[in-house]
């Protein structure tokens, strides 16, 4: 298995210089580090995962799991025997991702539990900012924090993205 940190900071508690200059880089908090470290620990002695790239977790009541494309099945696992396990360390519902191509699919996959209105775009200067609009009634219902969603297109997608709420 291959994660955003590597081996050696996924089993100790201190981070290797290296690490700590992709995790700036990433955006990725310590939190998420934890999740990764658990992750690892859960699923240590699974040889089926042994090419299996995770490249991101978040979550806030749902946990997300997001890997690189056609790593889902194997993280699944047959009758969803790997997935029950993590959800079990984890004692949150799971949900595993394929790295996005675009930005509406991304959101769709996320935000799966709330309608979203639209996605505009703003130009600025030297950039765009993606807006995705979220009724204001939604907001509670959200499964991931506006800010983890906006660093995690971020960084898997290299798009600055604001969620406004309408």
């Amino acid at each position: 298995m291959r994660f955003p940190i590597c081996n050696v900071c996924l089993k100790s508690e201190i981070l290797c210089s290296a690490c700590s200059e992709r995790i700036s880089e990433l955006g990725i908090s310590k939190e998420e580090i934890e999740m990764y470290r658990k992750l690892y620990k859960a699923l240590k002695g699974e040889k089926s995962l042994k090419d299996l790239e995770i490249k991101r977790i978040a979550g806030k009541n749902f946990i997300f799991i997001i890997t690189k494309r056609g790593d889902a099945p194997k993280l699944i696992g047959k009758g969803g025997r790997i997935v029950k396990k993590i959800a079990n360390v984890f004692k949150k519902p799971i949900r595993i991702l394929e790295e996005p191509l675009d930005l509406r699919d991304f959101a769709n996959n996320i935000f799966f539990t709330v309608p979203i209105l639209g996605i505009n775009i703003e130009y600025k200067p030297h950039e765009e900012i993606y807006k995705i609009r979220i009724p204001k009634s939604e907001r509670t219902k959200l499964p991931l924090s506006s800010d983890t969603f906006a660093n995690l297109s971020n960084s898997l997608l290299n798009l600055k993205v604001d969620v406004v709420f309408e």
